[in-house]
C-alpha cells in the first residue's frame, strides 16, 4: 500500500529538507514516513533538480495537456541523448510512466510511416489538396504518401478520400462556414419578412389618410398613444 499513499506537497519539502539540509539517514525517513524506497528515490532525483518547485501541484499534475511536438522532443531527448527515462521524466517533471508511453506512441507512428521526427505545423488548405492530389496519382498509395509527407496514414486517406468525394469545396466548406450561411440566410429571410410587413402597413396608413377624417385620425392617434 506504500506506493498508493498520497503525500501533500509541503510533507515532501519537509522529508527532503530533513535529508539533504539535517542529515537525517534515508532509511530512517522511509521508515518514519512508511515510504516506499524507490518512491524516496524519485523525490530526491526531483527536488536536487528543482528544489521548492519539485512537488507543486501544477508540475506533477498528471492531467497536464501536452502537444504532439513536446512529445516528441521529449522522446528524441531518450533516444538521442541516451538519458534514462527517469532522468527524463525528471528535468520535465513528468511521470516516468507518461514518458515510456509517449516513446510507444513515438514508434508505433513510425512503424506506420506516420510522424517520425517531423516538424509541427498546421497544413493550409493548398497543402492538403497537394498531399491528396499526390495520393491519388500514385494509384492510392497512402503508405508512400504519409511517408513522403511525414503525416500519418490515417490522415493521408481522410483527405484524399474527402477529396474524391468534393474537391477542393471539401476542404473549405466547413462547420462554422455552414453556420455563417445559415445565419446569413435566416438574416436575409426575416428581413423580407420586415419589410413585407412594413409595405402592408405603409398601404394601409395611406388608405386611412385618403378615407378618414382629420377628427377620425386625431382619434386613432390618442388611442395609440395610450397603448
Amino acid at each position: 500500500m506504500n506506493g498508493y499513499k498520497r503525500f501533500p506537497e509541503k510533507l515532501k519539502l519537509k522529508i527532503m529538507k530533513e535529508y539533504y539540509h539535517n542529515k537525517v539517514a534515508s532509511k530512517d525517513l522511509i521508515c518514519k514516513y512508511n515510504l516506499n524506497k524507490d518512491t524516496f528515490k524519485w523525490w530526491c532525483r526531483l527536488y536536487k533538480l528543482h528544489v521548492n518547485q519539485a512537488f507543486s501541484v501544477s508540475a506533477t499534475n498528471r492531467t497536464r495537456k501536452f502537444d504532439d511536438s513536446f512529445k516528441v522532443k521529449v522522446v528524441l531527448e531518450y533516444l538521442n541523448d541516451k538519458q534514462s527515462i527517469k532522468s527524463i521524466a525528471a528535468n520535465h517533471l513528468i511521470d516516468p510512466s507518461i514518458v515510456r508511453a509517449w516513446i510507444k506512441w513515438y514508434n508505433i507512428q513510425k512503424d506506420n510511416k506516420g510522424i517520425g521526427d517531423m516538424k509541427y505545423y498546421k497544413f493550409t488548405t493548398e497543402k492538403k489538396i497537394e498531399i491528396a492530389k499526390h495520393c491519388i496519382d500514385n494509384n492510392l498509395n497512402y503508405s508512400e504518401t504519409a511517408h513522403e509527407y511525414k503525416i500519418s496514414y490515417s490522415t493521408v486517406y481522410n483527405w484524399t478520400n474527402k477529396y474524391s468525394k468534393g474537391g477542393k469545396s471539401a476542404f473549405t466548406n466547413t462547420k462554422s462556414s455552414k453556420i455563417k450561411l445559415d445565419k446569413n440566410a435566416k438574416y436575409e429571410k426575416d428581413k423580407k419578412e420586415i419589410l413585407k410587413k412594413f409595405e402592408k402597413k405603409k398601404k394601409h396608413f395611406l388608405t386611412m389618410l385618403r378615407t378618414k377624417t382629420r377628427e377620425e385620425l386625431a382619434d386613432i392617434a390618442r388611442k395609440n398613444h395610450k397603448r
